[in-house]
């Protein structure tokens, strides 16, 4: 299913309905995408704001108004490459840590009457 796939691209479910409504729509307003997305006016501001800060929608002024169109849906393919970048750009760090984690265990050994003691 669709949402299922788009939320394993790190979207949410509001995130999931808003894009979509969006994408269906292309130049719209708030109260449309709300109407569409069956999701709180006041919520989906707070939504388009977390879709914007990901880059999946824009927004461009008419007759000093603001209109809410979705972009592209290969950017979320973009994305996560992006993140899968990042995340290996930061194993040898990770890596580089885990090395000084003392979990090495110790061995000794022991000989004689006084190792018996120690």
């Amino acid at each position: 299913m669709l949402t299922d796939k788009l939320k394993k691209a790190g979207l949410d479910e509001p995130e999931i309905k808003v894009y979509l409504a969006c994408l269906e729509l292309g130049e719209t307003n708030i109260s449309r995408i709300a109407k569409k997305s069956c999701i709180k006016r006041t919520t989906t501001y707070l939504v388009v704001d977390s879709l914007r800060a990901k880059g999946l929608i824009n927004t461009l002024k008419k007759k000093n108004k603001t209109w809410f169109y979705a972009e592209d849906p290969r950017k979320i393919k973009e994305q996560m490459e992006e993140n899968i970048k990042e995340v290996e750009l930061a194993i040898p760090e990770l890596l580089a840590m885990a090395n000084f984690i003392d979990k090495k265990p110790n061995i000794r050994y022991f000989e004689g009457k006084n190792g018996i003691k120690d």
